[in-house]
């Protein structure tokens, strides 16, 4: 059959299974020839499109091949130059606050003579910094991010307060072999699925 053809009866296939229903030995048979027939079709689309989708995978991994050839050392660049403009940008608003401190002590002194010998009673002015060079186009911006230094403390925490909870995923795969391997853990039940497997 051609692939519209196949198209077809995989969906009429796919209809009649998903509406089928369990309820006596007869229609459990029946799921099991359904189910074959499905495994039968997949089979059949990987023989009949399985050519093409390869051709496309393999012509999809040498554009992607390409690509990297391309970007990955631009991409170094990038953020080699990202690094020295942050860093230079913050040795600029250190240099600043450092230079903005030292010029209000220096003017905070001269005031205090001029008020110590009566010529001026205002407060001393105010004394502004240079800030960082602006580039064209590129913006530099401050952004935080939580990282965990103590594991146990930071677990301790999740166990006291459930707010903390949706900021960890378990890796279940791991955790199974985890279980598996070293026994029981407090909090962790395992659980039994059937698994079903069928040829076609």
């Amino acid at each position: 059959m051609n692939s519209e053809e196949l198209v077809a009866v995989a969906t009429d296939t796919a209809q009649t299974a998903l509406a089928h229903r369990i309820v006596t030995p007869h229609s459990k048979k029946k799921a099991g020839e359904l189910l074959r027939a499905v495994k039968q079709l997949i089979k059949q689309s990987d023989e009949q499109i399985g050519p093409v989708v390869k051709s496309a995978h393999e012509n999809h991994k040498a554009a992607k091949a390409l690509m990297k050839s391309v970007q990955d050392p631009l991409k170094t660049a990038e953020g080699h130059l990202k690094e020295c403009i942050a860093t230079y940008t913050a040795e600029e608003v250190r240099v600043g606050k450092s230079e903005r401190e030292a010029r209000e002590a220096q003017a905070a002194k001269h005031h205090a003579a001029f008020v110590d010998a009566g010529l001026d009673a205002t407060p001393p002015p105010a004394v502004f910094a240079a800030p960082p060079q602006k580039l064209e186009g590129v913006s530099v911006s401050e952004r935080e991010s939580a990282v965990v230094t103590d594991l146990t403390a930071f677990l301790t925490a999740i166990a006291t307060n459930s707010v903390w909870h949706e900021a960890v995923k378990v890796d279940h795969t791991k955790l199974t072999k985890l279980v598996k391997v070293r026994g029981p853990v407090d909090g962790v039940e395992m659980h039994t699925k059937r698994v079903v497997s069928a040829r076609s």
